[in-house]
């Protein structure tokens, strides 16, 4: 089937998920559809600054102590300076939070001032809303190549998420029983497998 630029996406080439995930993970403030999305609480923006803010303010902590003082490291869950690589993941993980916590103070600070967010017109498109050539895409081999690609990105991350994700709080749980004693571990290790 050969796209067509002026017209809607068909059905079959739809990411339909694509125009409510960033609602739905918190990243904007309204829902790009009309239809309802459900955003769960900890999504709420306000929600993910806090959790930012407390992320950045933990790996500060980790990064000050570097292993200084063993106990604060079993008491904060700081299993990667358990296993020796803790300022290595420290240190880019406090860069991520803050590179992400400004990102959403940039999409926050457009929004109270009435700057539209031109970027998600893509994922609109994606989503069948608007036609490709309405956001500026004229060619349809890339936009084959695109959508296809973004389908596998989506793929990709509902798999990390679904998938992978719930392994790391086992991994936790093995790093406590290896490096610490049972009691920290049923202390302090059950709390870092859950959260």
């Amino acid at each position: 089937m050969s796209l067509q630029l002026t017209r809607l996406l068909p059905p079959d080439l739809r990411v339909e998920e694509a125009v409510n995930k960033l609602y739905e993970f918190g990243v904007i403030v309204k829902p790009l559809t009309t239809h309802y999305t459900h955003r769960h609480w900890l999504s709420h923006p306000v929600i993910k600054v806090l959790i930012h803010l407390y992320y950045i303010l933990m790996f500060i902590i980790f990064i000050v102590n570097n292993n200084h003082n063993k106990r604060l490291v079993i008491i904060l869950g700081d299993y990667p300076t358990l296993l020796g690589v803790g300022f290595h993941l420290h240190f880019p993980a406090l860069l991520y939070f803050i590179f992400n916590l400004f990102t959403v103070f940039i999409y926050y600070d457009n929004y109270w001032k009435g700057v539209k967010p031109t970027f998600l017109r893509v994922f609109a498109m994606l989503s069948g809303l608007v036609t490709p050539n309405s956001v500026g895409l004229t060619d349809t081999q890339s936009l084959d190549k695109f959508i296809k690609i973004t389908k596998t990105m989506f793929k990709i991350m509902a798999f990390i998420h679904n998938r992978t994700t719930p392994l790391i709080g086992f991994f936790v749980i093995f790093v406590y029983l290896y490096f610490t004693t049972l009691l920290d571990t049923l202390l302090y290790g059950i709390i870092y497998t859950i959260t």
